[in-house]
């Protein structure tokens, strides 16, 4: 069975480490620090229109 992430293969190898990886933990502190959003972020106000065939930003 082939398995696809984003339309790329991923090797039954790639697929191991990530069991292992998993299997041993996190550091929870660090995902946390990385998953914050920056300070920029909050600011931003986007308006979208959404269209069935096309999507348009207003920025």
């Amino acid at each position: 069975m082939e398995r696809e992430i984003q339309g790329q293969n991923v090797s039954k190898e790639q697929l191991d480490e990530w069991v292992a990886e998993a299997e041993k933990g996190y550091d929870i502190a660090w995902l946390q620090k990385r998953m914050v959003r920056p300070a920029w972020w909050s600011d931003r106000v986007f308006d979208a229109v959404l269209i069935p065939s096309t999507a348009v930003l207003n920025a």
